[in-house]
């Protein structure tokens, strides 16, 4: 339910989900509505999300909301966008051993636009500490464009 209503609300659910995770009466209850407040669509709710990461939101959970952020459907590009210039704070801020996870999410941005961007991007600003993983995600991000490229015709047509 928590999902959902991310995925389907706007800033009165948002301000819910911030209370929820400044009053949580455990831990889990904070993770669950910190991790879906990245699922929001709305691009300028995403963006209050994103600058929290280098504020609010713990530095170890700052690369998983990144990460959601990245991977959500409707504002990923605006996400991406902010990550860029935002990119020497978020390095700064997140642990070393979460940079890798905070860019999780780049495996839907399959847009060749973006595949191209993101991938030149990373060539520019390496990440020493997750080389192997930034390779294995900017791979499974050309398999993804490959695939869209390949079938979508064939999943318009089947499911519209």
């Amino acid at each position: 339910m928590v999902a959902i209503l991310a995925w389907t609300g706007g800033e009165e659910e948002y301000e819910i989900f911030w209370d929820r995770i400044r009053n949580a009466a455990t831990p889990q209850e904070e993770v669950r509505y910190l991790f879906r407040l990245s699922s929001f669509p709305d691009a300028r709710l995403l963006e209050r999300t994103l600058d929290a990461t280098l504020t609010e939101i713990r530095a170890q959970n700052g690369a998983f909301v990144i990460a959601g952020a990245l991977a959500n459907l409707r504002a990923g590009h605006e996400a991406w966008a902010w990550l860029t210039s935002h990119w020497d704070d978020a390095i700064k801020r997140i642990p070393d051993n979460s940079h890798g996870r905070m860019l999780e999410g780049i495996v839907r941005l399959i847009d060749p636009p973006s595949v191209r961007a993101v991938s030149e991007f990373l060539a520019a600003h390496p990440i020493p500490s997750a080389r192997l993983q930034v390779d294995q995600l900017l791979e499974r991000q050309r398999v993804n464009a490959a695939f869209a490229e390949r079938e979508s015709s064939a999943l318009v047509a089947r499911f519209s």
